[in-house]
């Protein structure tokens, strides 16, 4: 029951027992739960810390090295906060908070601590439950260079975007990759291509995937006109870009095509995903 209930019965049974020794009310504050407005106990319960008081030295050099604005933070308050920080429960029951990547079997024998997304990702492997996708914007291309929104998907790479893609494969080469999803336009899947060879796979095309639609600018030169269109489409997520092409709505709604076809069909892999500027901007902010 309610501890604040059990009250009476408790000290009735103490009564019966001979053992209680005087029963009193005293008007304080208690802690209240701030969703459900219902009273709460403090009780005690297994917890880990972090003995902060081991790298407490550590922890004030780097402060050192740190740039603060405004500058009087740096041996004012959070230098304070340092001096006087007790050792950090990361086992607390809360609502809010980040969770720590710790784990420990239950007889304690083994414990893994994650320092990174990467070293979780190739922990999981084996367990295939987590998803690496990296995203990639094509290299340069000839309607690059021409200032042109290029709608029609026809143009190449440049000599200095044929070198970005080879400069890319070969920054990627450490990650594995296991899927390649692009665009169909040719300046994706001639940036894409190189990778591909890389790691032995095929290029896979998604239509979801192409370039913005520019509607009343496309195949056009980039103008002071086109450029206000810019500004206006970036800044509300309903404006169409060019009057009758798409609205960041629009990209949004067929990024979450290639969101789904990843879950469903590549959980645990390794997914390169080349893209176009605004497209790639959404696939970030849907991943």
């Amino acid at each position: 029951m309610l501890y604040l209930d059990a009250i009476d019965p408790i000290c009735e049974r103490l009564k019966s027992e001979g053992t209680l020794f005087k029963k009193e009310s005293i008007t304080h504050r208690v802690p209240y739960c701030p969703r459900s407005n219902t009273p709460l106990i403090q009780r005690a319960q297994k917890s880990w810390f972090i003995d902060i008081q081991r790298i407490k030295g550590e922890l004030i050099a780097q402060n050192e090295n740190i740039n603060w604005f405004p500058e009087h933070f740096k041996h004012g308050r959070f230098l304070k906060s340092l001096e006087s920080a007790p050792d950090w429960c990361i086992s607390r029951s809360r609502f809010w908070g980040t969770p720590m990547p710790i784990w420990q079997n239950e007889d304690g024998t083994e414990r893994v601590v994650i320092g990174s997304r990467e070293e979780l990702y190739q922990a999981n492997k084996p367990l295939g439950q987590i998803t690496k996708v990296i995203c990639a914007r094509h290299a340069e291309s000839e309607a690059n260079v021409a200032e042109v929104y290029e709608d029609v998907g026809t143009s190449p790479l440049t000599e200095k975007g044929k070198k970005q893609a080879k400069e890319l494969a070969e920054k990627l080469s450490s990650e594995g990759i296991e899927v390649i999803l692009s665009s169909p336009f040719v300046r994706a899947v001639q940036t894409a291509e190189p990778i591909a060879k890389k790691f032995g796979i095929t290029i896979q095309t998604l239509e979801a995937l192409r370039e913005l639609n520019h509607g009343n600018f496309a195949n056009q030169k980039n103008d002071e006109t086109s450029r206000e269109s810019r500004n206006e489409f970036r800044a509300d997520p309903d404006i169409k870009f060019g009057e009758t092409g798409e609205s960041k709505n629009d990209i949004r709604t067929r990024i979450r095509e290639v969101v789904e076809i990843i879950r469903r069909d590549y959980t645990g892999k390794t997914v390169l995903v080349m893209s176009h500027g605004f497209p790639t901007e959404e696939l970030l902010y849907e991943l």
